[in-house]
């Protein structure tokens, strides 16, 4: 397992289940989502999710519309306004390539409303996200941050975007 997900494993923020899951999108070029409030620790995660994409692929920093003109294999979505946020991860999978961004209250993003729109112009369209959910046990300092579900977006035979909850 790679060092920057075992430190979060060793957090106990998820378990060797969840970090194999993120392993395996890198390794199938998967976009990747982290969502949750930021007390959660997602920005942390988020962080090391981007230095993880950097270390094993090709990478470009999205902050602005003109940013997704570059080339790579993801496209970081992190530090653009988030009224632009959704329509960055859109314009990124409609060139084909993969992105790892953050999904917080104030930035919310709708994967299955962005995948459909992307089906119903191209129908050769096939990707798949990841989202992992972080959530608190709790209130106060106390609240300890876990994992709360991982989904797999995806297109399914019948052509139909579907999203599906993973075991973990």
């Amino acid at each position: 397992m790679n060092a920057i997900l075992q430190k979060f494993v060793d957090d106990g923020l998820f378990n060797e289940t969840v970090a194999n899951y993120i392993e395996e999108a890198f390794a199938n070029k998967e976009s990747v989502v982290i969502a949750g409030h930021r007390s959660t620790g997602s920005r942390p995660l988020m962080a090391n999710i981007m230095q993880l994409a950097k270390k094993t692929h090709e990478s470009v920093q999205v902050r602005k519309a003109e940013d997704i003109e570059k080339e790579g294999e993801y496209y970081l979505v992190f530090g653009a306004p988030a009224e632009e946020v959704e329509g960055l991860v859109e314009k990124a999978l409609a060139k084909g390539k993969a992105f790892v961004t953050l999904k917080e209250p104030e930035t919310p993003i709708s994967m299955l409303k962005v995948m459909k729109g992307l089906r119903k112009e191209n129908e050769d369209f096939d990707h798949k996200v990841l989202q992992v959910s972080l959530r608190k046990d709790g209130t106060g300092a106390g609240a300890t941050p876990f994992t709360d579900r991982v989904d797999r977006y995806f297109i399914n035979e019948k052509g139909r975007v579907k999203s599906e909850k993973l075991d973990f």
